[in-house]
């Protein structure tokens, strides 16, 4: 299964993840749409293969298939609704609810118990929720020692529900 880090960073090398893509997603298309330079960068995590397809054959793709154009509207306007959300959260909410709504947000009900099987580094958290390391590691320290998240090697499950407040 592939999956890819879709990112943005600054000139010191500050970075933050914006999304993790899997097997059957896309990325560039906002390019083959204007003729505008690329919003963000992506870096495989695993393994991975791709297709390209210049903006040629994506134009006539689109006037062949306009059930496409729609399908292409439709996930756009879900991604700019989740990326409003995203700001939300940054500008509304403190670290802590950041990082709980992220580690939920993450993850999937499996026999009563809520798992989050994507593996990541707390940096890599700390890069998404915008927030530093050493703060997102403290938070889940004290989530472990509370009982609400436990983490293994491969997966972190949520106990029981998160507190609301830190």
């Amino acid at each position: 299964m592939a999956r890819l880090r879709y990112f943005i960073n600054d000139e010191n090398g500050k970075e933050a993840i914006l999304n993790y893509q899997t097997a059957g997603e896309y990325f560039g298309e906002l390019s083959l749409i204007d003729d505008s330079e690329r919003s963000a960068s992506i870096m495989t995590v695993e393994k991975s293969t791709m297709a390209v397809m210049s903006k040629q054959a994506f134009h006539q793709v689109l006037k062949k298939n306009p059930d496409i154009a729609i399908h292409l509207l439709k996930d756009l306007a879900h991604r700019v609704r989740s990326l409003t959300e995203e700001v939300k959260s940054l500008a509304l909410c403190d670290v802590y609810g950041r990082l709980s709504k992220t580690l939920q947000g993450m993850a999937i009900e499996q026999d009563g118990k809520m798992v989050i099987e994507e593996s990541f580094t707390q940096q890599e958290l700390a890069n998404r929720i915008g927030a530093s390391r050493e703060m997102v590691c403290r938070i889940f320290k004290d989530l472990v020692k509370g009982g609400y998240i436990s983490s293994g090697q491969h997966q972190t499950i949520i106990n029981k529900r998160l507190p609301l407040r830190y």
